[in-house]
């Protein structure tokens, strides 16, 4: 195979991979925009640089750069002019409609990837290369910064980043792709080009799979210092709301009940834990702590009674602390209930301490929204 046809099977892959990337990215942001939509020209209290319907835009104008980029990897003039002109439509569009809403951190987002791509294309030969390289490692401040919905919403560009990424490694590598064993010198290709075709899809997995897991615990390591504080105290809740200069009313947290059913099944999950032989031993703390409700990474809306309850300890009455990273000490108990959280994400921390001051730790992230994101 001549060389040039090397470089030409190259550039289609490395389209194909562009065009797959950048159709995840508008199906992200155009998913994300049917929630947030309402929220244009109005940024929440926990938004960082704008809107959520303006990073939704945004995100969906990030993948039209990798669709133009796809265009340029691809040797058609035709598929590169259509898509220059859409794209250069729908930028102007979203410009305007930004400029129109006072969203003028997200216009000057949208002027910059415009000029990305003005002066990829000054370099013809590398423009391709160049636009992968920004869309890949570009997306993920974007979605963060967009995607406050999630604690973790760098994570929603994984698809399309390592596509986009892999997309700009081809490129760079093509010249030297072919003198890899089982390719180079041989007759028949389509072995080592079969071989390496399903090591760069089992690369990709991996990288997808690694980002969509990171990163680990959700509470913050600061929140076990808050804790101590509080859990060395051996008064009982009254003295910690004392403590924390608070002062119990109809609008801060007290203990609740949670209905039959939900207590019955806690209490059987609990007797399940236990082994043949472990009631009545002594010495033995209770088997971890453990958040039952919330859920992780829910989302509720501002004002609604958030439900706390943790698993109970089998064998010995234990002191439950729990302590949010925004709104500090919740409260004390098996079973709590909250209605004024602030607007924002919570990393919520239950301490767990039994009666011989051995403790454990749980945590789980929430979000406090506007009655509209939910």
């Amino acid at each position: 195979m001549p060389a040039h046809d090397d470089l030409a099977a190259a550039g289609r892959i490395s389209a194909l991979a562009g065009l797959l990337a950048g159709i995840a990215a508008i199906a992200v942001g155009s998913i994300f925009l049917i929630f947030a939509l309402p929220s244009i020209g109005r940024p929440g209290e926990f938004d960082y640089l704008f809107s959520q319907a303006a990073g939704g835009f945004l995100i969906i104008l990030l993948g039209l750069l990798g669709l133009f980029a796809s265009a340029l990897a691809w040797p058609s003039l035709r598929g590169e002019r259509g898509a220059f002109l859409l794209g250069s439509l729908f930028y102007a569009a979203v410009f305007l409609l930004f400029a129109a809403y006072q969203e003028w951190k997200a216009a000057a987002l949208v002027l910059m990837m415009a000029a990305v791509a003005w002066l990829a294309l000054r370099r013809r030969q590398d423009a391709a290369r160049l636009i992968f390289l920004f869309a890949g490692l570009f997306g993920f401040a974007l979605t963060q910064a967009a995607i406050t919905l999630l604690p973790y919403g760098w994570k929603t560009w994984s698809v399309s980043g390592v596509l986009f990424l892999f997309a700009f490694l081809l490129l760079s590598l093509s010249p030297h792709l072919f003198r890899l064993p089982l390719i180079s010198g041989s007759r028949s290709r389509r072995p080592g080009i079969l071989l390496y075709s399903l090591l760069a899809l089992a690369l990709i997995a991996l990288s997808m799979a690694t980002l969509v897991h990171l990163p680990g615990p959700a509470g913050p390591r600061s929140s076990e210092i808050e804790l101590s504080k509080y859990a060395t105290d051996s008064g009982n809740a009254t003295d910690v709301w004392e403590d924390c200069g608070c002062q119990a009313g109809s609008e801060m947290s007290s203990p609740s009940s949670l209905p039959q059913n939900e207590s019955d099944r806690i209490w059987q999950e609990d007797r399940d834990l236990q082994q043949p032989g472990d009631v009545g031993s002594s010495g033995e703390v209770c088997k971890g702590a453990a958040i039952l409700t919330p859920e992780d990474v829910r989302t509720f809306p501002r004002g609604e009674a958030v439900q706390f309850s943790a698993r109970t300890c089998p064998r010995e009455p234990c002191r439950f602390l729990w302590h949010s990273s925004r709104d500090g000490y919740l409260g004390t108990g098996q079973h709590l209930e909250r209605n004024n959280l602030s607007l924002g994400w919570h990393n919520i921390t239950l301490r767990v301490t039994d009666s011989s001051g051995r403790s454990d730790l749980a945590y789980v992230e929430i979000a406090i929204a506007e009655p509209w994101v939910c």
